[in-house]
């Protein structure tokens, strides 16, 4: 990986363009193209690290140099959580880095075939039913399908023992 550490720091750009505010903002984009990892000053004056693009990212997230252990993290942005993270709760692998993570990984890289996770799509469909549908009254159900077919993968929604479906 490129060392990047002379590079003057940069803010985070958020001026987004008029129309969509789902798009990202332009300069966003340009320092994907010109600074794909560029040192970044945090609106707390923490100076860090912003990464952009897939392959920048992904050398990141592999370079012992970054880590993802809960306790080194250092929330910039107001309304975050105050003082020192704890470590990763047991079970947590998100906040580990290698060894451990390496370790719980191939331990648990067999459970989560794609074979085995298609096996489990109808048992995810139903507990999605339960928690969606079961807890609302008759006049929403039919709008909360829909919400659900929009954020659950269209395997996994099918027609409901309430008579609605994703379609309807």
């Amino acid at each position: 990986m490129p060392s990047y550490e002379t590079s003057e720091p940069t803010t985070l750009p958020t001026q987004r363009a008029a129309g969509c505010p789902f798009d990202p903002p332009a300069g966003l984009a340009e320092l994907r193209e010109e600074r794909p990892l560029a040192r970044m000053t945090y609106p707390d004056g923490h100076v860090g690290w912003l990464a952009t693009g897939y392959s920048t990212v992904r050398s990141v997230m592999g370079d012992p140099r970054f880590s993802s252990r809960y306790e080194l993290l250092h929330y910039p942005f107001p309304g975050g959580p105050e003082g020192p993270l704890p470590p990763a709760p047991v079970g947590d692998m998100t906040g580990m880095d290698a060894p451990e993570h390496t370790r719980f990984r191939r331990l648990l890289t067999g459970r989560f075939t794609v074979r085995r996770m298609r096996r489990l799509a109808d048992r995810a469909a139903e507990i999605t039913v339960e928690h969606l549908l079961d807890a609302r009254p008759p006049q929403e159900q039919r709008s909360a399908v829909r919400i659900a077919a929009g954020v659950c993968p269209a395997s996994a929604v099918t027609v409901t023992e309430h008579g609605s479906s994703p379609a309807s």
